[in-house]
């Protein structure tokens, strides 16, 4: 009964994660669209415009640019500029309780690319940008 239950909540904070990167990228589009096609400057700037847009993303009022480190908190997403050769796009990742990590790449003019995986997450937007991505979906 009890590997049952831990199973469904794994389930459970992994859709959370999965919930928490759509409303970010939402957020990031809508961003993107009253930034004059821009995601911004840096990595803080597009944090603060996703974070204007849905505050629900940052539960404790803070907003983590870079350094992911809540592994207990799949609501947390973690926004990286893309300013290195893909135009003007931005990767955005959560990290479901546990090991489990999805990420996203948005780019204005582009499909958006998927990935996940195992293990430590991307702590940084070099690190998201050498993931594989699919825009098949997770």
């Amino acid at each position: 009964m009890i590997p049952r239950f831990l199973g469904q909540r794994e389930n459970a904070n992994n859709s959370q994660a999965v919930s928490s990167l759509t409303n970010a990228k939402t957020a990031a589009d809508s961003f993107y669209q009253s930034n004059n096609e821009s995601y911004g400057s840096s990595d803080a700037v597009l944090a603060a415009g996703i974070l204007a847009q849905e505050p629900s993303l940052a539960p404790t009022g803070t907003w983590a640019a870079t350094t992911p480190e809540n592994t207990v908190n799949p609501k947390v997403v973690y926004a990286y500029r893309d300013g290195a050769g893909r135009n003007d796009g931005a990767y955005l990742c959560a990290v479901s309780k546990g090991t489990k990590w999805y990420c996203v790449h948005v780019d204005g003019n582009a499909a958006t690319e998927y990935a996940s995986g195992t293990g430590a997450s991307p702590a940084s937007g070099a690190a998201a940008a050498a993931l594989t991505y699919s825009t098949a979906g997770w």
